[in-house]
């Protein structure tokens, strides 16, 4: 399973994480998006291989606080949602 994230991850451009934010009504601005989007690019790797010491907070100054307690909000609920699946 951890393969085909990975695979996902890979290919996963800019405009698919704003869509899915969107889907769940999170709006960025232009510079929290771009810091997601390479966030996510530079360090997935790293943390599918240790979930569990990814701590959230230690991002929430690259937010507003409205948007980071979204993103806050849906990581969570997908970390109890899918966690098992890389672990």
């Amino acid at each position: 399973m951890k393969n085909i994230i990975i695979n996902y991850l890979n290919k996963i451009t800019i405009d698919d994480i704003n869509n899915y934010l969107i889907t769940n009504d999170i709006y960025l601005s232009k510079e929290e998006l771009k810091f997601t989007y390479q966030f996510i690019k530079n360090n997935f790797i790293i943390y599918l291989n240790d979930i569990d010491n990814f701590n959230i907070d230690d991002y929430k100054n690259y937010y507003n606080s409205k948007n980071f307690e979204q993103i806050k909000s849906l990581y969570e609920k997908a970390y109890q949602k899918y966690a098992y699946l890389i672990k």
